[in-house]
């Protein structure tokens, strides 16, 4: 018993320290809104400089309503910024369990259309997505790969195996989906997206955390 207490003190010791240690058990991983929808947060500092200049620059300019937390001399903020990143270097974009390191205005994207849809992407964007979703509107896994690409064959095994139904594209034979791949600014192979979450090369708790999280196709 007097273990029992005194690790029970020692928990909730840590606890006070730096609860986002405990977000996992709570249930409270994600930037979520009292409805449960993705909330736009973005993570700078004063003296971050041109990087969070410009993804500061990029949300107002699409005009999407974020909780810009500035961590410079900001405690609160620089706890708040643990529960979602363990790495150093801003900013840090996170959109309900998905977060972006740096600032890269694609990637900002991507992100962003989990929260306000359609308007966060620009004209070509939105030519390519609509190819990562099925006609009822629900994202699908694709992947953009070539005939000699050893890990594509490896994803393309693995994806059948594990039962999960996905849409392949040759972009060296395939002139669309090369056009497509090339929009969206990647470089190796496999590319692959579940709707208009990138997972990158071969992921499998990325693919089926991402089916059952991503936004449809509205």
């Amino acid at each position: 018993m007097k273990k029992l207490i005194i690790g029970l003190v020692a928990i909730g010791a840590l606890y006070q320290y730096d609860s986002s240690l405990f977000d996992f058990m709570l249930g409270k991983a994600g930037a979520f809104d009292s409805d449960g929808n993705p909330k736009v947060v973005l993570f700078i500092s004063s003296t971050c400089g041109i990087h969070c200049d410009n993804a500061l620059t990029h949300i107002k300019n699409k005009g999407i309503e974020a909780e810009i937390i500035d961590v410079q001399n900001n405690e609160a903020g620089s706890k708040e910024l643990k529960r979602y990143s363990k790495r150093n270097g801003l900013p840090v974009l996170v959109v309900g369990k998905q977060v972006q390191y740096g600032f890269q205005g694609k990637r900002f994207d991507e992100l962003l259309y989990d929260a306000v849809g359609k308007s966060a992407l620009g004209r070509r964007e939105k030519k390519v997505f609509k190819h990562h979703f099925n006609e009822d509107g629900s994202a699908k896994v694709v992947m953009y790969g070539t005939s000699w690409c050893g890990y594509c064959a490896q994803a393309r095994e693995r994806l059948i195996e594990i039962g999960i139904e996905h849409t392949e594209w040759d972009v060296e034979k395939d002139k669309k989906a090369n056009n497509r791949y090339g929009v969206l600014q990647s470089s190796g192979y496999p590319l692959i997206y579940v709707g208009t979450r990138r997972i990158g090369t071969y992921d499998e708790d990325k693919i089926i955390a991402s089916l059952k999280e991503s936004s449809t196709w509205l």
